[in-house]
């Protein structure tokens, strides 16, 4: 019978939602932090951190969030955001912002939680 997967859960008194994870070399077991309990954001971390997990072994990953820039933290959804609340003020035309919409909807849904520092290696323009 297989093992279940570690459970996506919400520790008494936090707002976030957590995973723990075992190393199967070591033993060791860790915790990671997803976001808001319940978001799409955080099953979205969760689903990744465990196929990575998987992948790998059943060696744990390393943490994103620590260590690390804040420039290498930023998420693709952030971007997103940011761009979102910049083209309404910039474009006037209800048809242009529509297509604007549809094509942040399709990146937030595919990408969101993907690192933004990730997109640099293919961009075009650097």
């Amino acid at each position: 019978m297989p093992k279940r997967p570690p459970s996506y859960r919400q520790p008494k008194g936090y707002d976030q939602a957590i995973v723990t994870l075992t190393d199967t070399r070591t033993g060791k077991r860790r915790d990671y932090w997803l976001g808001p309990h319940s978001s799409a954001e955080s099953r979205e971390r969760y689903h990744r951190l465990l196929a990575e997990w998987e992948a790998n072994g059943r060696v744990l990953p390393e943490p994103s969030d620590e260590g690390s820039s804040s420039r290498s933290r930023t998420t693709a959804s952030e971007i997103i955001y940011a761009y979102w609340v910049w083209a309404q003020t910039y474009f006037n035309s209800a048809s242009e912002i529509g297509n604007i919409r549809i094509a942040a909807r399709l990146m937030r849904q595919f990408y969101g939680q993907t690192p933004a520092a990730s997109f640099v290696d293919w961009w075009p323009l650097t």
